[in-house]
């Protein structure tokens, strides 16, 4: 179990409502707040609700020009993820492709955060059975995981396990 999406997303919410009425808009508490409480939402499987404050976080972001911010990069990965589960493909590859971007020119590699950009984009490709490129994309993860985290086998075991999953759906056994 991993825990009470709704009750954290509520809590989340209070969160973001008490920061709404505190900060300027264009304070990036605010936009890590409203994020948080979006991507909460969405690990509870909840995209309809998380995708709205999602394009507001981008919104926000966009009217005041403030570069390139990791959180915005994940707004963009998590939006991404909100287009994909509604079957939005062309949408969702489009914001898969902005937070890889972003993260490419915020994180030199290796970084872990460029590694969770392309595993989530690379997983959705995966699922797709899109595997040519979900194979370069999650081969890219599994290479950064094994600098950033040599001694963290779960999360070097996952990105082998994904990028394995790759090759199997592309007949290359013998990798």
């Amino acid at each position: 179990d991993r825990g009470n999406f709704a009750e954290a997303a509520e809590l989340l919410g209070h969160i973001a409502a008490f920061k709404r009425k505190t900060l300027n808009e264009d304070d990036e508490d605010l936009g890590m707040a409203l994020y948080n409480w979006a991507a909460t939402m969405q690990d509870g499987k909840d995209h309809a609700a998380a995708e709205p404050i999602l394009r507001e976080v981008l919104a926000i972001h966009d009217k005041h020009g403030r570069g390139d911010q990791p959180y915005v990069a994940a707004t963009l990965n998590a939006l991404g993820k909100c287009l994909d589960a509604r079957k939005e493909f062309a949408s969702a590859d489009e914001y898969f492709q902005k937070g890889l971007t972003m993260r490419r020119r915020l994180f030199p590699k290796p970084h872990r955060d460029l590694a969770y950009s392309l595993t989530e984009y690379g997983t959705a490709l995966l699922v797709r059975e899109n595997f040519a490129a979900a194979e370069l994309l999650l081969r890219e993860s599994l290479d950064i995981s094994r600098v950033v985290s040599p001694d963290n086998a779960l999360e070097v075991g996952r990105a082998m396990s994904l990028h394995g999953a790759c090759l199997r759906g592309l007949s290359r056994y013998a990798e």
